[in-house]
């Protein structure tokens, strides 16, 4: 069966270099136990990385976070949650990832090939941003 667990959001954002911070809001928690957070490296295979108690609320909306080591070489990882029920049954959440410092860097130099005045452009997928630099 499936669980009466109904999620409105789930993210993951970087706390710090060392920290993630998983956080989702469950809209409604009719028998609800526990979440298990999951990560993987590959979005593929994933390991259990800890619980959070249910609050089980059928009428309120309720916020939810879990912090987890950054203790990987991943350029991204990537979330998940099983949402589990008092009778056991469960069900997982949609994944989300996290593209962790440095992952995504692109460097392109133009023109090609290389002249005296050359332009480099840097775009990062962390924060979104290009940088053009003349040399």
């Amino acid at each position: 069966g499936t669980t009466p667990i109904t999620l409105s959001s789930i993210n993951v954002r970087l706390a710090n270099n060392e920290t993630s911070v998983l956080s989702w809001t469950a809209q409604s928690e009719i028998n609800a136990n526990h979440y298990e957070i999951e990560r993987s490296e590959n979005g593929i295979n994933f390991s259990k990385r800890g619980n959070v108690n249910a609050i089980g609320s059928p009428t309120r909306s309720q916020d939810y976070s879990y912090n987890d080591a950054l203790n990987t070489n991943a350029s991204v990882i990537y979330y998940r949650l099983k949402m589990v029920d008092n009778d056991g049954s469960y069900k997982y959440s949609n994944i989300v990832n996290l593209k962790l410092k440095g992952a995504g860097t692109t460097i392109n130099t133009y023109p090609n090939p290389l002249k005296a005045k050359n332009r480099i452009i840097a775009d990062t997928a962390l924060d979104k941003t290009k940088t053009m630099k003349t040399l």
